[in-house]
């Protein structure tokens, strides 16, 4: 088994995102992910905040919205096929206002995580996918992105990736 260091650090992250990525020279199969994400606030300051932390494999070329925050937009491997999942179903009986995520994706995601809390007080979290079985050709990307809102923080990733080379044939 091979491994791949991966981690990287945004200081006064508000309103705004960031991603990161790295190109995959060789195929590989992905066996597994280790992974801290961590918010800190290291300057004065008081109220919500949160962030948003996804790692995935694009097909090709990442691509991002032209907003702030800079979400991933694609490309994903073998989109999940509509008949697979038709609609998404809302119960709210209390008529609460419910915001829904983005639209299912396909193949290629790892992790989407959410970290909320008030500043001063830090927050932390621990991935750890193990038992993957993910092949990803050469010339697909492995991407990571954070975008945060409310009390500027510093939030990191670090981790290790999990991996083998792909048996050609």
């Amino acid at each position: 088994m091979l491994t791949k260091r991966i981690g990287w650090e945004i200081t006064n992250l508000a309103n705004g995102g960031v991603n990161i990525w790295w190109i995959v020279a060789s195929p590989i199969v992905v066996r597994g992910l280790q992974l801290s994400i961590s918010l800190g606030f290291p300057n004065a300051g008081s109220g919500f905040s949160e962030a948003l932390a996804v790692g995935y494999f694009s097909k090709g070329w990442p691509t991002f919205s032209q907003d702030a925050m800079q979400h991933v937009r694609g490309p994903y491997f073998d989109d999940l096929d509509t008949n697979t999942f038709i609609d998404l179903t809302v119960d709210n009986p209390g008529n609460f206002s419910v915001l829904t995520g983005p639209p299912l994706r396909g193949n290629g995601t790892l992790f989407a995580s959410i970290l909320k809390t008030c500043a001063p007080q830090g927050v932390s979290q621990e991935i750890d996918l193990t038992g993957l079985d993910m092949t990803i050709g050469n010339n697909n990307c492995f991407v990571l992105h954070m975008d945060g809102v409310g009390v500027p923080m510093d939030a990191e990733m670090q981790g290790v990736l999990f991996y083998e080379y792909a048996v050609k044939g």
